[in-house]
């Protein structure tokens, strides 16, 4: 107890070359094996009011008349518990003495000033076995009845039992902590050997397995009474894992357990009553002792000692307490501090994996792989429930990013990567990492990465995290949407515990999540900062950052291998009609679709900067990955065109995908492009190619048409009819920002293109030309309408009319039939041979922006990032047309004044006559 204070000091020296004789340790060493060898072969006690007979007492059956008297059984159990009582009492305080020493040399030889002696008392520790003498000891303890805590006869046992697991806990975590911090090989080969104790080690797992048991019952509790500790950890009360059917008795050498069997240690009303009567450090919680425990044997795997449990027992157990970490996480002890909590889940997370990595038997290969997977979900769940709280710090986002490293390097992996594994294997993989919610994990990491302002931080969390979501978000989402039944848990592997079964309905505001939320980070990257974004302050991305986000848009929303399959599969014949809600389905997918389309369009102009590269050639490189840039960016486009709605995709804004790729042609021709080397001018050309046909398909679209056909006019300025018609939506070639040229329209476009390709400038002239003659013929036909009736719907017809016949729409339509496109990208040969059979899954009157059934902030510059997810944000409707949400007052007047302004009343009509949302 003094020791702290003397540290340094000869009288501390003196007592601890006293403490650690042999001699005295020997005492200590046989004043445990007393205990457990006399003092629990007593009875367990009692309690007051209790008639029961105690455990080991055999009841006798009542005297029958006319026989002799013989003691009743009566008085043989107050004789007994009389007995157990001093019996127990002084065995129990003897144990908490005993350990008190024990932690008294241990932690008095690891002060600095002591250090020295640690070898001569870690030999005594080892010769006498006085850890492992305590610890049976302690677990041979008698169970207690379960009595309420307070009871006169068992509250002094119970104190005793808290303090010696307290201080055996505090004991063991010290050596630990000395095994494998950097102490050097001998002394930590030492603190191995006792450590690896076999009472030591039986104590612990025993522990460790009780506590898993009881974090599997509070949290099944919890959701069978409403959900409540599950929604506190984040996770919906449906999604229940189910317990190990394998109790902990069962899974160890049958022995005189004692409170191993019914740890009552761990109960809250005991923990609620003497956490008050014991010292703070000396109570263990459940997260103390399992952090005891793994320590203990990850510090065997850095020592190269045997002593960790076997790999049957182990894994599945890492696999239970990973769970256990989101579903029951350590609790904040001290409001308003430094959350304990986070502090915990950083500590144990990555031990968890730690002791999963060594090579086990060939047979638990797939065992250990998918145990792998599994507990790295979880554990950056927890981690993300716990910074999306509260930020942590650089420690603990360095902690998580090694974790998300690990998942990403192992789902690379040659052999054990997600590309190496079977469909079957994929399909248990999927089931499990689905019911981990491992996709509504990464849209919390994106979001509180990005909310910490530092790019640098961002980098270290953003990279893997896309890394992760593009290899798993269609097999998630998969398994996300399957109907499944309670019984749909059951695992083919031979150890691990059954999957968490996802029995909730698909909720896609949660698992399209990191979508909308990467959605958000693209368009908020420079744009929203210059209009004065609203929800708060933009983030801060890094260059790399942002164009990770951009390609992994581009391959998830709207690559062949994306969504897509997702829409396809859902517009099969016979996925609707048995319950699966497709059309719900479809409609949040393509919202989210057309959500990825706007902010890549509205930002492709960044990622084709006009500081375009020089002409020789170590600028080479730059000129071939900005015409890359400006490739993707077209693919992007034709690939919306094949799987938007007109409509959604005319709210994305299509022509400034094409516009940001005419001003890279622009530039490289005016630095020379015809000296450029021959492989760049080769893409460029193909390029512009890609640019008309692009322009071509757009035009033949009738609901694009009028809009394609104003932004094809001379000077780029529509009629006033045209204008008229197109209402709120002009297409302009680019974004109306700082810097931006102020006049670029279809002009500029075709000069940027006759230097490449004049084949395709050609075809862009007669397009032009077909749309000057479409806005002669829309005004004449309007002059006409309008002297022979009058009223909106006269106006309509004829402007319906004007659009069938449109010169413009028939010469893109020749111009398709007849094309050969010689730079057909691979992923729009994909998607050509894809049917749109999706979009019949609408409702009738569906409008995919404002989307309604993601719930998203309507304000198209919202930089609000806040909470775990966008569905997580309170958002209310708009007042007047009903249809968008906002996140607060300074989201709905931004947007009210950048056009909703004008289309409120349109959109408020035409909600009420047509079906309600």
């Amino acid at each position: 107890m003094f020791m702290p204070i003397l540290a340094g000091t000869d009288a501390a020296a003196r007592i601890l070359t006293q403490l650690s004789d042999d001699s005295l340790v020997q005492a200590l060493t046989d004043a445990a094996r007393l205990v457990h060898r006399v003092a629990w072969k007593c009875p367990p006690p009692i309690p007051e009011g209790d008639s029961s007979p105690a455990v080991g007492v055999e009841k006798r059956s009542a005297r029958p008349k006319g026989t002799s008297k013989k003691p009743s059984a009566t008085v043989v159990i107050i004789t007994c518990s009389k007995q157990a009582h001093n019996g127990i009492s002084y065995g129990s305080l003897i144990l908490s003495h005993v350990a008190s020493a024990a932690m008294a040399i241990v932690r008095g030889t690891l002060l600095p000033a002591h250090v020295a002696g640690l070898p001569r008392v870690l030999a005594s520790l080892q010769r006498t076995q006085l850890l492992d003498d305590l610890c049976g000891a302690m677990l041979r303890a008698p169970t207690l009845p379960a009595a309420e805590p307070g009871a006169d006869e068992l509250e002094p046992i119970i104190v005793c039992y808290v303090n010696s697991l307290g201080v055996l806990c505090q004991i063991l975590y010290e050596l630990c902590k000395r095994a494998y911090g950097g102490s050097g090989a001998p002394i930590s080969a030492a603190v191995a050997r006792v450590l690896a104790a076999p009472e030591v080690q039986r104590l612990l797992l025993a522990a460790t397995m009780r506590a898993a048991e009881l974090f599997e019952s509070d949290y099944n509790a919890d959701s069978a009474t409403g959900g409540a500790g599950a929604e506190a950890a984040g996770l919906p009360a449906g999604r229940n894992g189910a317990s190990s059917s394998n109790s902990v008795c069962s899974q160890l050498p049958s022995a005189s357990l004692g409170p191993c069997g019914g740890w009552l240690l761990f109960e809250q009303p005991f923990v609620e009553r003497f956490s008050r009567k014991a010292a703070r450090e000396e109570m263990p919680g459940r997260w103390e002792l399992v952090r005891c425990a793994v320590s203990t044997w990850v510090s065997f795997e850095l020592c190269g000692q045997p002593g960790a449990p076997p790999a049957d027992v182990l894994v599945p157990l890492m696999v239970r307490l990973a769970r256990a970490l989101v579903r029951t996480p350590p609790a904040r002890q001290q409001p308003g501090a430094y959350d304990y909590g986070l502090a915990r889940v950083v500590e144990i997370a990555p031990m968890f994996v730690n002791l999963l990595i060594p090579t086990v038997a060939p047979g638990w290969a797939m065992e250990l792989v998918t145990a792998m997977y599994e507990v790295l979900a979880w554990g950056l769940s927890a981690i993300a429930h716990g910074l999306a709280a509260s930020a942590g710090p650089p420690d603990e986002w360095a902690v998580l990013a090694s974790l998300l490293d690990r998942l990403s390097g192992l789902l690379q992996h040659p052999s054990h990567g997600w590309a190496a594994l079977s469909r079957d294997q994929r399909d248990a993989l999927a089931q499990r990492l689905a019911g981990a919610q491992l996709l509504r994990t990464l849209d919390t990491l994106l979001r509180v990465s990005a909310v910490t302002g530092d790019p640098a931080l961002s980098s270290q969390v953003v990279g893997p995290v896309l890394r992760i979501a593009e290899t798993l978000t269609v097999p998630l989402l998969c398994e996300s949407m399957r109907p499944h039944h309670p019984a749909a848990g059951a695992s083919s592997l031979r150890v691990l515990p059954p999957p968490v079964p996802v029995t909730d309905p698909w909720d896609g505001p949660h698992d399209l999540g990191w979508l909308v939320t990467a959605a958000k980070l693209v368009s908020g990257h420079g744009q929203v900062a210059s209009l004065g974004g609203g929800g708060g302050p933009c983030p801060a991305l890094s260059t790399a950052c942002f164009r990770a986000l951009r390609s992994a848009l581009q391959s998830v929303a709207l690559g062949p291998a994306g969504l897509p399959v997702l829409l396809s599969e859902l517009s099969a014949p016979g996925a609707g009609p048995d319950g699966n809600n497709a059309g719900p389905k479809a409609e949040a997918m393509l919202e989210a679709l057309a959500l990825t389309a706007r902010a890549l369009f509205a930002s492709s102009h960044q990622v084709c900067s006009a500081d375009g590269p020089g002409l020789g050639a170590s600028s080479s490189v730059s000129a071939a990955a900005l015409l890359q840039s400006a490739a993707a960016n077209v693919t992007c486009l034709r690939s919306a065109a094949r799987l938007l709605p007109a409509d959604a995709l005319l709210g994305a804004g299509p022509l400034l995908p094409l516009g940001s790729t005419a001003m890279v042609l622009r530039d490289l021709a005016a630095k020379g492009g015809g000296t450029a080397p021959e492989s760049v001018t080769t893409t460029a050309r193909r390029l512009a190619q890609s640019v008309i046909t692009a322009l071509v398909e757009l035009a033949a679209e009738p609901i694009l048409e009028p809009h394609v056909r104003a932004a094809l006019a001379a000077g780029n300025q529509p009629s006033s009819m045209t204008a008229s018609k197109l209402g709120t939506v002009v297409l302009t070639w680019l974004p109306s920002l700082p810097g931006a040229p102020a006049a670029f329209g279809a002009g500029e476009v075709a000069a940027a293109v006759a230097v490449f390709s004049p084949r395709s400038a050609k075809q862009l002239a007669r397009l032009r030309a077909a749309a000057e003659e479409g806005l002669a013929t829309a005004a004449a036909g309007a002059e006409e309408s309008g002297s022979n009736s009058a009223g909106g719907t006269a106006e309509g017809s004829a402007g319906a009319a004007v659009g069938l016949r449109s010169p413009l729409l028939a010469a893109a339509r020749e111009l398709l039939q007849a094309a050969v496109d010689p730079a057909a990208d691979p992923a729009v040969a994909a998607l050509e041979q894809m049917d749109r059979r999706w979009l019949a899954l609408l409702r009738p009157g569906c409008r995919l922006c404002p989307p309604a059934a993601l719930r998203v902030c309507g304000n198209p510059a919202c930089a609000n990032l806040t909470g775990k997810c966008e569905a997580a944000l309170k958002l209310r409707l708009c007042a007047g047309c009903k249809g968008p949400r906002y996140c607060g007052k300074e989201c709905q007047g931004q947007h009210w004044a950048s056009g909703h302004k004008a289309e409120c009343a349109a959109l408020a009509v035409s909600a009420a006559a047509g079906p309600s949302k």
